[in-house]
């Protein structure tokens, strides 16, 4: 493109990329839009005032949670624990602080969670919604932390309205160690995600918000203790957009106000015990925009509050669980990467990244190093730690942040006038509200206008699978083999205000390329039961050097199903046959002089299904109508919905299997 001068105004600027676009649509071809509306242009001209700015450390924290500290890794390396056995997760995390973690994330498995009442830890395959450790044997902390030197790490409980009971287990553990006061503990207690997350709690709302108000009591000795979360990833991992999870959050903070409140909780003490759980998605400057807007609707909830002094969030920021893939797992290590990136740049507190082979299989030992080593490695040689804000005064962020905090703002609103998060979870109207986000970015997948590398483009028929991690066995001394539940549970349950366990619709983890490996997995299934994967002809038109650049595109859509492609003149006896469909390829100028008789005479020669690769916008009108009254029965482009394309044609390989069962009987 030309370059513009440098003192050039936008107007200028504007005529040259017409110029250059050739009469392309400009909104078309360089705007994108995200789900919340919000245009992404290719580039922005107005800054942001200064004044708005503020500065890292201070409110309104858009800029950052802390000032600037002299340390290449200022966030918390934080390692996820789930797996089943005590003693595997303690390996695990020997394991990780060997390999530089300094953070332990201990998740327990949804039995733990729901009191008995949800799935124990190792199942298979493995399942980031219920998996986790097993926490009903005896002497479980003894048992996970034995070896483990806590005061020079921070200690983070996943265990939904039963972690303020787990945390008085661990206490008890510092404290005989004498350490309690020096350990970072985050409690993580947050009954609305849990409930979000499992669709249930083991008692009612309000006796999960009591269950912390004891621990808060113990806060003023223990200064490094957190123990309220609200958390961003149930609505996340349901494929909430960027401002209704920003939204989500504010809405679970809100109620956790309210319920100190109304239990005569100090607002301040509450506020500074806080974390905030995120998701990091695809999007990078998205994703960083995201944290800052989050961060700085914290500060205006807390004003709002009239809490003073207003303390900073502390941000654990999540690589998206639902963007990774089972197919090549290996581009998981650069999502990973570009999600550390972001989180890192936003000023997150702590940031998790899960293995390549997460939602695979059972994480492997090379799975477990790479997602450490992705962080050191940005860490400590890309140096990302050392500058505050570095996306700070970017005009680009400044007006996307400044456009989320208005779209999360107007989120949160969205769900408070449903009577808040609690009864928006109830009702089903985040649910519903969720899914209807989630059709929206399932179509863009579809029409393969945000790609899924590996898996929607560039998929390998033969990918390698890398090797499985050692699969975890549930505790057998634990109360899910018939000795009930612990004795400390049970008082600290029966402690708790009565009511009715609360009961809501769960909110659902789909990942962003299911659809498309579920295709997969039929083609597998196929090539186990007949010897060779399913398969589509190519019918070209003209020279290799006329059909080879849909015949290539031809090729790379048919592999996204599974099926394999080979070119009608170059088949084998039978082989075309057996083919699920013929799709001709050539040029435009061919398809107009040929396309439409042979599309007949494929039909005749008895080709259930014929497609053609290309826009059918390009042809004359009178070759389209040719096409449909040859019976052609559909196109392939960029842009195509390509994920309904292929499981039609997934759907006529099992009604030919039908067919030809019943022709067998």
């Amino acid at each position: 493109m030309t370059k513009p001068s440098a003192d050039s105004p936008a107007a200028a600027w504007r005529a040259l990329v017409d110029q250059e676009l050739r009469g392309a649509d400009y909104e078309r071809a360089l705007v994108r839009w995200t789900l919340d509306g919000i245009e992404q242009k290719p580039v922005y001209h107005k800054p942001i005032a200064e004044d708005r700015l503020g500065e890292p450390g201070q409110p309104p924290f858009r800029r950052g949670s802390r000032a600037p500290i002299a340390s290449s890794r200022p966030w918390q390396l934080c390692v996820r624990l789930d797996a089943a056995a005590p003693e595997q997760a303690r390996d695990e995390a020997l394991e990780s602080l060997a390999g530089g973690a300094d953070a332990l994330w201990f998740v327990a498995d949804q039995a733990t969670r729901l009191a008995g009442a949800g799935k124990h830890g190792g199942q298979s395959p493995p399942d980031l919604s219920t998996d986790g450790i097993d926490f009903g044997g005896r002497e479980v902390w003894q048992r996970l932390l034995r070896g483990v030197q806590t005061e020079l790490l921070a200690l983070h409980l996943d265990a939904g309205v039963l972690s303020p009971m787990l945390a008085a287990g661990l206490l008890a553990e510092l404290e005989a160690r004498g350490v309690a006061g020096e350990t970072a503990i985050h409690v993580g207690h947050d009954p609305l995600g849990s409930l979000a997350r499992d669709g249930a709690l083991p008692c009612s709302l309000d006796a999960g918000w009591a269950a912390a108000w004891p621990l808060l009591q113990r806060a003023p000795t223990l200064p490094k203790l957190r123990i309220f979360r609200v958390d961003g990833l149930p609505a996340h991992m349901a494929g909430a957009s960027e401002a209704t999870e920003i939204g989500f959050i504010l809405a679970g903070l809100t109620e956790l106000l309210r319920a100190a409140d109304q239990a005569g909780q100090s607002l301040e003490e509450v506020f500074a015990r806080i974390d905030l759980r995120v998701g990091v998605g695809r999007e990078v400057f998205v994703e960083i925009a995201k944290l800052r807007a989050l961060r700085e609707l914290w500060s205006r909830v807390g004003s709002l509050c009239e809490i003073e002094p207003l303390s900073a969030p502390f941000v654990h920021a999540v690589g998206s669980p639902r963007t990774l893939t089972q197919r090549d797992p290996w581009t998981n290590l650069l999502r990973a990467t570009t999600q550390n990136f972001a989180a890192a740049l936003a000023g997150a507190d702590a940031i998790s990244l899960l293995p390549f082979d997460a939602v695979l299989q059972r994480p492997g030992k090379l799975g477990r190093r790479m997602a450490r080593n992705t962080q050191l490695v940005l860490a400590e040689e890309g140096h990302l730690g050392e500058i505050a804000d570095p996306a700070g005064g970017s005009f680009a962020i400044e007006r996307w942040t400044d456009e989320l905090v208005e779209a999360g703002w107007a989120a949160f609103q969205e769900i408070e006038a449903q009577g808040g998060l609690a009864a928006a979870l109830r009702s089903g109207w985040m649910a519903d509200h969720l899914a209807d986000t989630r059709e929206l970015r399932a179509r863009s997948f579809a029409r393969r206008t945000e790609a899924i590398t590996g898996v929607s483009e560039f998929p390998q028929l033969d990918g390698r699978i890398p090797d499985a991690g050692a699969h975890s066995q549930p505790d057998p001394d634990s109360w899910q083999h018939g000795e009930g539940l612990p004795a400390a549970w049970v008082e600290g349950l029966s402690a708790l205000p009565s009511g009715e366990p609360a009961q809501a619709d769960a909110l659902p983890f789909v990942r962003d390329a299911a659809a498309f490996e579920a295709l997969r997995d039929a083609a597998d299934a196929y090539l186990e039961e007949h010897g060779h994967r399913p398969r589509v002809c190519l019918a070209t038109l003209g020279t290799q050097a006329e059909h080879h650049a849909r015949t290539t595109f031809a090729s790379n859509f048919f592999a996204v199903g599974g099926f394999e492609s080979i070119q009608l003149d170059q088949a084998g006896p039978g082989e075309a046959k057996g083919a699920v469909a013929v799709c001709i390829c050539g040029t435009d100028a061919a398809y107009e002089e040929f396309a439409p008789e042979l599309v007949t005479g494929l039909r005749h020669a008895g080709a259930d299904c014929v497609l053609l690769a290309g826009k059918p916008e390009a042809l004359e009108a009178s070759t389209q109508v040719a096409l449909r009254e040859a019976k052609l029965n559909s196109v392939l482009f960029l842009g195509c919905d390509a994920l309904a394309l292929l499981q039609d044609l997934h759907q006529r390989l099992q009604q030919a299997a039908v067919s030809a069962a019943g022709e067998q009987a």
